[in-house]
């Protein structure tokens, strides 16, 4: 299966409209089944990765899976927006930003924003997403 001209446009624009618009997605809303609300991804490098992630992903995937995707790593984008950094440096990111997000979706679970499925399937796409991301080379420089 490939992409669709119309849907190349799409991809060719930027991440946080028509990509966001081609899965589904409105910047901080709910999704069309009403489920989990969006989370605009505010890091240049993370937005690129998710951008070209997706770009691969909506050629062989679901749209609901790369939806999901989407969503979960703008969740993990809202955590790494509480670093003194912002999250802008990949670089500096390490185990302890991970252990971090493990901790934000447990508070938010027992706050009862999320539910434990979705605290599980938020971590089970994020490392979905940073394997593949690793796969398609996305963590080199350039």
């Amino acid at each position: 299966m490939s992409l669709t001209p119309a849907g190349r446009r799409l991809l060719e624009k930027d991440l946080g409209s028509s990509l966001v618009e081609a899965t589904g997605l409105g910047g901080g809303t709910s999704n069309r089944s009403g489920g989990r609300a969006s989370r605009p991804i505010t890091q240049a490098w993370l937005k690129q990765a998710a951008k070209a992630w997706a770009g691969e992903a909506l050629v062989s995937k679901h749209t609901g899976i790369v939806r999901a995707v989407i969503v979960a790593v703008g969740l993990f984008s809202e955590h790494l927006a509480r670093r003194d950094d912002a999250g802008a440096d990949p670089a500096s990111l390490s185990h302890a930003d991970m252990a971090g997000f493990l901790t934000r979706l447990s508070h938010l679970q027992r706050a009862g924003t999320i539910t434990a499925g979705t605290r599980v399937s938020t971590l089970n796409l994020v490392g979905r997403f940073l394997r593949d991301c690793r796969e398609m080379g996305l963590t080199q420089p350039g």
